[in-house]
């Protein structure tokens, strides 16, 4: 039996913990059962920090940029621009716990796709409307632990 695939939008969290460190994320990112979807903004605010983000991980802006383009090619990731699900902002920014206002895009593409979002952030955990995965749970369905 072939299993299906899982849609999924990806957290900007989630792509910078790949992004700083070669382990168990970045593998279960470029697994062939996930397929990665997110805010066309979330590739934006990678590039926007790459020069402090680089410095983190000890490699040059360029180098970190040019990590970046391979891992989010690699990983397959599909970037939806902000006018292909704008349409649910307001509920989108009605579920977004405090201090967590600039999630909304997350979570209207999840809504507007109708699939999960893979955060490790509790507090979006506490909105009933958008099923949010951790990394635990998506290695789980991916038979990756």
């Amino acid at each position: 039996m072939v299993k299906e695939n899982l849609i999924l939008v990806l957290d900007t969290n989630i792509l910078l913990s790949v992004m700083l460190k070669d382990g168990f994320v970045r593998k279960l990112i470029l697994n062939e059962n996930l397929n990665l979807i997110c805010p066309q903004s979330l590739a934006q605010e990678i590039k926007d920090n790459s020069e402090e983000l680089s410095k983190r991980v000890n490699i040059t802006k360029e180098g970190f940029c040019a990590l970046f383009e391979l891992l989010f090619k690699s990983a397959n990731v599909k970037e939806y621009p902000l006018v292909a699900y704008v349409h649910l902002e307001i509920l989108a920014k009605s579920i977004c716990p405090q201090g967590h206002e600039d999630d909304w895009p997350f979570l209207d593409l999840a809504i507007c796709e109708n699939v999960s979002f893979w955060s490790n952030d509790k507090a979006l955990t506490n909105q009933k409307i958008v099923p949010i995965l951790s990394t635990k749970e998506v290695a789980q369905f991916v038979n990756l632990q």
